[in-house]
């Protein structure tokens, strides 16, 4: 099989959802792999995708990728698209809100819309996001987790002074934070906890400076180190709407870096727990389980051991043949589907 894979490293979950599963594809052998970065100061030059038999989009949607898409169908070439993510969802209190929510995000999601439905299969992250996109469309949906990349699979030293709570959350994780009040809880816990400190990645809390260090960003290829020197992992998520379409890859990236975690009791973090290495606590049992957890060093590293076990079940490796399997689905539906090809083009037009 001769897959193409269109992408963009605008949008870091690229990795997940096309980099990674190409590249493990490859490595495993037995199949071709064409890699077309999109550069959308350029024009997107795709005729090197012409003699692929499937060819996976990871949410781009403007014109020139409908047009790439429209002209591979055309050829036959089957068409596989993947959304994690619907923008419509973006909490008001993401520093993103004025870019990408409110009737913005409604604009570009209709032209994610258009992608969908050009899909000979839709990919996507979660079945509540199956869920929407079953609203938008009728080609198949198929939902495949986030796994993980040999980077996050990290040695090195770890903490060796106090506890470290850490937290690593893009902008949006803004909602979270206010809507559980994170920065009062471990404002608490630093109190009643003398040892602890705290970092965050990404998300910046008000908190005291002098147990406190905040990175506003941390390269993909170096995260794994600096999420490897905290003792616990954070990953809340407040009863909102985009809580329920989430993946869990934030709990499984912990775990492979040997971290215990503690994570909200809703969305994808609900039926995981200790054999995944973690905690899943209710909104009002933040501050209690945090201040336990970092009392007790035999829990942690019990909690530690058994996470890494289900880490390494969550390479992307150990996975790629449900990505294979998508794939291959594509390329059937795309040859019974080939006698009216050019008509179901045009009529998406």
């Amino acid at each position: 099989m001769r897959v193409g894979v269109v992408y963009t490293t605008e949008v870091p979950n690229a990795n997940y959802r096309a980099v990674w599963p190409a590249e493990a594809l490859r490595a495993r052998g037995g199949h071709q792999v064409q890699m077309l970065e999109y550069d959308l100061r350029r024009k997107l030059r795709y005729d090197q995708l012409f003699s692929c038999d499937v060819v996976h989009v990871y949410r781009r949607a403007d014109r020139g990728v409908i047009k790439c898409v429209d002209d591979l169908r055309a050829r036959g070439v089957a068409i596989t698209y993947d959304n994690d993510d619907d923008i419509r969802l973006a909490p008001k209190e993401a520093e993103t809100y004025k870019a990408i929510g409110g009737a913005k995000g409604e604009l570009d999601f209709r032209g994610q819309t258009h992608m969908m439905r050009r899909a000979h299969i839709l990919t996507t992250t979660s079945q509540g996001l199956a869920s929407r996109w079953a609203c938008e469309c009728d080609c198949p949906i198929e939902v495949v987790p986030n796994y993980l990349s040999p980077i996050q699979f990290v040695d090195g030293p770890r903490n060796k002074e106090g506890v470290v709570i850490g937290w690593c959350a893009a902008a949006e994780h803004a909602a979270d934070a206010k809507r559980l009040r994170i920065t009062e809880v471990l404002r608490r816990v630093m109190q009643r906890c003398p040892h602890v400190r705290v970092v965050t990645i990404g998300i910046r809390l008000e908190l005291d400076g002098n147990r406190y260090v905040h990175h506003r960003y941390v390269p993909h290829h170096d995260l794994g180190r600096v999420v490897r020197a905290f003792d616990i992992g954070l990953a809340p998520l407040a009863d909102i709407p985009m809580a329920y379409t989430r993946s869990d890859v934030k709990v499984k990236e912990y775990a492979a870096a040997g971290v215990p975690w503690m994570a909200s009791a809703r969305g994808p973090y609900a039926d995981l727990g200790p054999k995944q290495g973690g905690l899943a606590v209710g909104d009002d049992a933040w501050e209690d389980t945090l201040v336990a957890l970092a009392a007790s060093k035999f829990k942690r590293s019990q909690l530690r051991r058994r996470g890494e076990k289900w880490g390494k079940s969550q390479d992307i490796a150990r996975n790629v043949e449900r990505w294979e399997a998508v794939w291959e689905r594509a390329v059937a539906l795309a040859a019974a589907q080939r006698p009216t090809q050019a008509g179901r083009v045009a009529g998406l037009r």
